[in-house]
């Protein structure tokens, strides 16, 4: 059996550029369903009379029920998305384009419940501060702290065990 230490990681150029793919797939289906499902004309947004920020920031204190449903869309979308890619094919659509895939620890393509724990630890940790994709950068061997408390290590997809 191989292990991790016999494939190439993927660099964190590699793994920004999937993660900015992946994030901006997931938004794209975020705003789709909650256009069909939330049609703006039906909801009553206060009148903006500021920049953006400030505006977004009065939605969040006084109108949380209008981001609310957005929100929660966009974590569904995150949840199944990344549980079920990379569970099924050790892959995401941004990982696919940046040849990069998720293997376990013990250099096997990871099972449900540790892709699970991984998609449900990288969303926790990435709301937090964003620690989770910052940890990359503190760690010795370059992987997120989501990454080492699920067992897993993201790889080049070409790297062979050597």
């Amino acid at each position: 059996m191989e292990t991790v230490s016999s494939y190439s990681r993927a660099s964190g150029a590699r793994r920004a550029i999937a993660a900015m793919i992946d994030l901006a797939l997931i938004s794209a289906l975020t705003v789709v369903f909650n256009l069909k499902v939330y049609p703006a004309d039906r909801m009553e947004f206060p009148p903006r009379v500021w920049n953006y920020f400030d505006y977004m920031v009065d939605l969040i204190n006084h109108h949380p029920e209008l981001l609310l449903p957005t929100v929660a869309t966009f974590f569904a979308f995150f949840t199944v998305y990344f549980i079920l890619l990379e569970w099924l094919l050790s892959s995401s659509a941004g990982k696919f384009i940046a040849r990069i895939i998720v293997i376990s620890s013990s250099g096997t393509k990871p099972g449900f419940f540790r892709t699970a724990a991984r998609t449900l630890l990288k969303a926790a940790t990435t709301v937090l501060f964003f620690i989770g994709p910052l940890s990359i950068i503190l760690s010795r061997s370059g992987r997120t702290i989501y990454d080492i408390l699920s067992g897993c290590c993201v790889v080049n997809a070409g790297s062979k065990p050597l």
